[in-house]
This record gives structure tokens, C-alpha cells and sequence, in this order.
């Protein structure tokens, strides 16, 4: 129970930082509209993440196919 109050604990100081550098980017916005921000934030640096990782992916397994035809 400890452990999940310390996390629970952390991620909420974690929020708590993401949103004053938010603000500090958007100094206009509310707390409601910066907790948006940060889930639209989150949501493309997912969404980039899954991009680079498929790209990464596509990438290993055609040099894998293109050195398969040259042995």
C-alpha cells in the first residue's frame, strides 16, 4: 500500500511539474485547458513513438531480407 501511495504521490507531483512548464508555455490557459494540453501532448509523443518504433522495425527487417538475397 506504501509503494502505491509513493507512486500515486509522484505522479502527482510529476502532473504538477508538467503543468507549470506548460504554463509557462501557455501562460493564458487554465488548469482545465493545460490538463488538455498535456493529454494532447502525451497523446503525440505516443503516437511519435509508434511511428519511429515501426519505422525502426521496417527498417531492420528489410536489411535482414536484402542480406538474405545477397548471401
Amino acid at each position: 500500500m506504501l509503494a502505491w501511495m509513493e507512486l500515486s504521490s509522484n505522479s502527482e507531483e510529476q502532473l504538477q511539474d508538467d503543468l507549470i512548464l506548460l504554463h509557462r508555455i501557455y501562460p493564458n490557459l487554465n488548469r482545465k485547458q493545460l490538463l488538455e494540453a498535456k493529454e494532447n501532448l502525451d497523446r503525440y509523443f505516443d503516437l511519435a513513438v509508434r511511428v519511429f518504433l515501426r519505422l525502426e522495425r521496417e527498417r531492420n527487417s528489410s536489411s535482414v531480407d536484402t542480406q538474405s538475397e545477397n548471401s
